[in-house]
Order: C-alpha cells, then structure tokens, then sequence
C-alpha cells in the first residue's frame, strides 16, 4: 500500500495506480465479509481497522461493522 501511495504522490492521475487501489479495496472489503460470514467478528474488526488505515474515507468500509465506543460498545449507547 505504501508503494502505491508513493506512486500516486508521484503520478496522480495514473489509472493504473487508481486500478490497483480499487483492487485493494476491494480484497479489504472482501476479507472483511468473509470473516463476518465465517463468524469471525474479531478477525473482521482488526482488518477493517487496518483497511482504514489506507482507506479512512472509505464508508464500504465504514459500512460493514458497527462503530464502537468506548469499551468496544457501539456508539450511542
């Protein structure tokens, strides 16, 4: 990710470097609902944490596990 990044300061309007992107993001949102799927919450609450490292605007992202609060309890409560 940080390669791509670099490369993007670089050349920003490179598609290809926007393709690689969108791929990653892709694997991360995948990864993410596969371990929801398999029942995994744990697994899918650090990847998504490390996916919104790279992508923190990203509400696919944002989207797939509730926010938490303190504590680890959802926000609101």
């Amino acid at each position: 990710m940080r390669t791509y990044l670099e490369d993007l300061l670089i050349d920003p309007d490179s598609p290809d470097i926007d393709a690689s992107l969108h791929r990653v993001h892709q694997l991360y949102v995948g990864a993410i609902q596969q371990y929801l799927g398999s029942g995994e919450p744990e697994q899918a609450a650090a990847l998504q944490t490390e996916a919104l490292t790279w992508f923190p605007n990203s509400d696919a992202i944002k989207g797939l596990l509730p926010a938490s609060g303190p504590a680890g309890s959802p926000s609101g409560d």
